[in-house]
């Protein structure tokens, strides 16, 4: 089995959908920054998370755009062809853990840091992870 851990930012508000079956499934993408390059920018590379079940039921109540979160799961790489007859392929990863670790700026400052969330003037983007 491979495992991945990775510490990154959501860019976007789960999507929440339940399967034929009624399986809840959530989808979001978390930005992942790597090493920096010759400028000394640091670039993002996007990954696409998927939850299941329980896991999603939690990630669309208590995952917010630009949180900042820790995901543990497994990576699932499916291939097809599009309708021009091009083989395409996308890797997904499957959460099997995560944890919010800081709300964005903007989600505690409008309240949806938890309760008595302090205002916060500091950008966490500048985090050196």
């Amino acid at each position: 089995m491979i495992k991945v851990q990775m510490i990154g930012r959501v860019g976007g508000e789960p999507t929440t959908r339940q399967t034929a079956k009624g399986r809840p499934v959530a989808n979001f993408n978390v930005a992942v920054h790597g090493a920096k390059n010759e400028k000394g920018e640091s670039e993002a590379t996007w990954y696409p998370i998927t939850c299941w079940d329980g896991r999603a039921e939690l990630a669309e109540k208590v995952v917010k755009k630009g949180d900042l979160i820790w995901i543990e799961g497994t990576p699932q790489v499916s291939s097809w062809q599009d309708k021009s007859g091009t083989t395409r392929t996308d890797l997904n990863i499957h959460a099997k853990y995560f944890q919010v670790l800081s709300r964005s700026v903007k989600n505690i400052n409008e309240g949806n840091g938890g309760m008595n969330a302090p205002k916060v003037e500091e950008d966490l983007d500048e985090l050196p992870f």
